[in-house]
C-alpha cells in the first residue's frame, strides 16, 4: 500500500535566503516535488535534493501561465499520489498568497497538509529599508493590504476606511501598477497629502531600492525612479525614518544581475561571494556530475609514484571510492600533484600534503614544470572526469612518464536547463553570465543556440573556459587572472565599479 502523501504549504520568505525558516529547510531537504512561485530565490530551491522534481507555477502581472484552479488541482494530484510535496510560496503562504485556497483544496480532498509560515515580504522589506512599521508615538498598528483591487472600481478594499485610520501604517502589496489610483483614493478620502511614504523594490535582496516622498508625490517619484514589481508601498509617519535608520547598504555590485551556471551543488560558494558584494544572483545549472564505478589498484604505492588531480571534483569522487574500503595510510610513498588552488585546498582539507602545484593553473603548465625525473619505473595515475583532455597523458608520456587515466566521474547536461533558459535570460535579462568550466560553457551554447540577450556580458574563470566560450562565437568580457572564485569576483567588482565624480 502506498504511503499517504503530504503537502507542505511553505513560506519561502521575502527573497533573502538567510530569512528562510528552519522548518522550511527541513521539509525542502526531504521533498520529492517542489512546486514554486515566480519570486522564489534560487538559493532556497538549492535546499531540495537533486532528485526532487521542480515544477514552476509562477505568475506575473498580466502573465498567468498557471490558473489558481490548475495549481490547486496539481497539488491535490501530487499529494494524492503519495508524494512529499513542498508548495513553496514567496513570503508567508497565508498573507496575500492564496495559500488558504490551496489548503482548502487539499482539505476538501481529504489529504494531509502542513502550513509553514514565512517572513512576509511587506514587513521584511520595511525592516531592510529602515522603517519600523510600528513605533511608539507614531504607529500602534499596521495594516497589510493588497494593491490588486482598483480603487476606481468596486473592490474588496475599503480605501476610504483605511484613509481614516490614525497612527496606523499601511503596507500595500502588489500596488505599483495601480499606485496613482490608490493614492488618489486615499487623498480623496481625506488622507493628509504630506503623509510620509516609501516604495521598496526587491526588498531584502542585494538589488533592493528604496524611494521616499510625501504621499501626493509618491506616484511620480516611483515612476521617475523606474521602480516596478516586486515592490511594497509603505504609507505612514514611520516612513520618514527610512533615511535615518537605513542600515542595509548596497554593495559594489548592487544593481548587477549575475547568472551562474555551475552545478547545483557548486553554485553556493560563488553565489555567496557575489551576494556579499551586492549582486542579484540567478542560478541556471548547466551540468551535473555523477560518480562512475571504478576499480582502484590493489597496491597504489607499488604501481604509482604520482597521483595527479586536475580539479576539485576529481578529488571528491576519487576519495569517495577510496574511503569506501581503503585506508588512507596506503597512500604512503605516493606523491600528489594538484592543478589549481581549489584542488589543492580540497586535498589539504582531507589532511593530505600536496607535493607539486604548477605556477599557472593549466595542464600544460603542470607538464612543463613537472619536478620529477622518471627513476623507479612507477607510473602516474591521472584522476579526472569523462570530459578531461588527454594533454596530461600525452605530454607526460613525452618526457618519459607513463600515465594511466582514471575516470571517476562524468559530466552530463543538467535536466530542466533548456526549459528555464528563456524564463531567466529574457524575462529579466542578467548583466553577466559566469562560466566556471568549459563544459558549462559548451552546454550553455547547446541550450542557447547562439541566442543571447543584447548587452549580456560573459565572465570566465580561466583560459580553457574562455576558449570554450569563444568557440561558441561569443566575446569573453572578463577572464579571471587566476582560476579562483575570489579573484573572479573581485575583478568583476573592479570592472563594474563606477568611479565617483
Amino acid at each position: 500500500m502506498n504511503q499517504p502523501g503530504i503537502c507542505y504549504l511553505t513560506g519561502g520568505g521575502p527573497g533573502h535566503p538567510g530569512l528562510l525558516t528552519v522548518r522550511a529547510v527541513e521539509v525542502l531537504r526531504r521533498a520529492e516535488v517542489v512546486v514554486y512561485d515566480n519570486l522564489i530565490n534560487e538559493a532556497v530551491l538549492s535546499y531540495a535534493p537533486p532528485s526532487a522534481e521542480r515544477v514552476y507555477v509562477g505568475k506575473r502581472a498580466g502573465r498567468h501561465e498557471w490558473r489558481q484552479a490548475d495549481i490547486n488541482r496539481l497539488l491535490v494530484d501530487l499529494t494524492g499520489s503519495g508524494k512529499a510535496v513542498v508548495r513553496l510560496k514567496g513570503g508567508d503562504p497565508f498573507v496575500l498568497g492564496r495559500g488558504g485556497e490551496e489548503a482548502g483544496a487539499l482539505a476538501a480532498a481529504g489529504l494531509r497538509f502542513e502550513v509553514i509560515p514565512g517572513v512576509t515580504s511587506g514587513l521584511a522589506a520595511a525592516a531592510f529599508a529602515g522603517i519600523p512599521v510600528t513605533l511608539r508615538g507614531h504607529a500602534g498598528a499596521v495594516v497589510l493590504v493588497t494593491g490588486h483591487d482598483c480603487p476606481m472600481e468596486s473592490g474588496r478594499v475599503d480605501w476610504a476606511a483605511l484613509a481614516a485610520l490614525r497612527e496606523t501604517t499601511l503596507v500595500i502589496y502588489m500596488g505599483v501598477r495601480k499606485l496613482p489610483a490608490i493614492v488618489s483614493a486615499l487623498l480623496a478620502a481625506g488622507k493628509d497629502p504630506a503623509t510620509p511614504s516609501a516604495a521598496v523594490q526587491w526588498g531584502t535582496r542585494p538589488a533592493q531600492r528604496v524611494v521616499t516622498a510625501a504621499l501626493r508625490d509618491l506616484p511620480p517619484t516611483v515612476s521617475a525612479a523606474k521602480l516596478s514589481s516586486p515592490a511594497v508601498i509603505i504609507i505612514g509617519d514611520v516612513a520618514a525614518l527610512a533615511g535615518r535608520l537605513d542600515w542595509f547598504k548596497p554593495g559594489p555590485l548592487s544593481g548587477r544581475r549575475c547568472l551562474i551556471t555551475r552545478t547545483r551543488e557548486q553554485n553556493g560558494a560563488l553565489r555567496r561571494l557575489l551576494e556579499a558584494r551586492g549582486a542579484d544572483v540567478v542560478e541556471l545549472p548547466m551540468i551535473e556530475l555523477k560518480p562512475l564505478p571504478v576499480t582502484l589498484p590493489v597496491s597504489l604505492s607499488a604501481a604509482y609514484r604520482w597521483l595527479v588531480f586536475t580539479s576539485p571534483n576529481g578529488v571528491e569522487y576519487f576519495f569517495r571510492h577510496w574511503h569506501a574500503d581503503r585506508d588512507i595510510r596506503e597512500l604512503g610513498g605516493v606523491k600528489i600533484a594538484a592543478v589549481g588552488a581549489a584542488t589543492r585546498a580540497r586535498l589539504r582539507a582531507l589532511g593530505l600534503r600536496v607535493d607539486f602545484t604548477p605556477t599557472v593553473y593549466t595542464a600544460e603548465a603542470l607538464c612543463a614544470e613537472w619536478p620529477d625525473a622518471a627513476a623507479d619505473g612507477r607510473r602516474v595515475l591521472h584522476v579526472r572526469g569523462n570530459l578531461a583532455r588527454d594533454s596530461v597523458v600525452a605530454r607526460l608520456a613525452r618526457i618519459g612518464w607513463p600515465v594511466d587515466p582514471l575516470t571517476v566521474y562524468e559530466t552530463t547536461a543538467a535536466p530542466g536547463a533548456a526549459g528555464r533558459y528563456h524564463e531567466l535570460l529574457f524575462a529579466a535579462p542578467p548583466d553577466w553570465v559566469i562560466f566556471c568550466s568549459a563544459s558549462s560553457a559548451r552546454q550553455f551554447r547547446a541550450v542557447a543556440g547562439g541566442e543571447l540577450p543584447a548587452g549580456l556580458k560573459i565572465a570566465s574563470l580561466g583560459r580553457v573556459t574562455s576558449a570554450a566560450a569563444r568557440a561558441a562565437g561569443w566575446t569573453v568580457d572578463l577572464e579571471a587572472s587566476k582560476s579562483r572564485l575570489e579573484v573572479l569576483v573581485e575583478e568583476l567588482v573592479q570592472r563594474e565599479q563606477i568611479p565617483l565624480p
